[in-house]
């Protein structure tokens, strides 16, 4: 069986700094394009959300055991949300970021790297408790990891720190194989 326990420490801090963290990290207004599928593990951060894009439909949910069925996404952002997974469970989240896309499907996942380094911070976001911990895997891991669960890396992109981030971000583009799924349309 797989330890999840981290998850707790990972809900308890999100929702003690959530309302700093909406204040700190801003999202462009604008359409949903057709997302509809939003899930976050804090119920603070959810209810923030709610409030902010009361039109759009949110869920207090993990990535590790995601309530969606086999194949029904086209794709998924996973913006700085695996940071937080011990190394060893990533093979957990990619291999359900996997189940849950449709063939073609695309996968964008941003967040920090580093080469290794496992941070306990004990404040975030304007000084408020925190107790998670952030593992900071390097890129090539993290490649390596999305490939085994079966994805294929269609682009990556390492932003040094420096101006406006303090550590490396890194970013891949992916896909899980096969044609997308299209809509039915009639033929004639």
């Amino acid at each position: 069986m797989t330890d999840l326990s981290y998850l707790a420490a990972v809900r308890e801090s999100y929702d003690t700094v959530a309302a700093e963290y909406a204040r700190q990290v801003k999202f462009p207004a604008g359409r949903a394009g057709g997302v509809r599928v939003r899930i976050d593990l804090s119920p603070a951060m959810v209810e923030l959300a709610r409030q902010a894009y009361p039109e759009l439909d949110f869920t207090v949910g993990s990535m590790t055991a995601l309530a969606i069925d086999d194949g029904e996404l086209a794709g998924i952002l996973a913006y700085y949300s695996v940071h937080h997974t011990p190394p060893e469970l990533l093979p957990v989240v990619f291999g359900e970021f996997h189940r849950t896309l449709a063939p073609g499907g695309r996968l964008m996942l941003a967040g920090h790297a580093g080469t290794g380094e496992h941070l306990r911070p004990t404040q975030a976001y304007g000084g408020r408790p925190v107790s998670y911990e952030s593992y900071l895997t390097p890129p090539d891991r993290t490649a390596e990891l999305l490939e085994a669960a079966g994805f294929v890396i269609t682009a990556q992109l390492l932003e040094p720190p420096g101006e406006g981030t303090k550590r490396t971000v890194a970013t891949f583009l992916a896909r899980k194989p096969g044609p997308p799924n299209t809509p039915d349309t009639p033929t004639c």
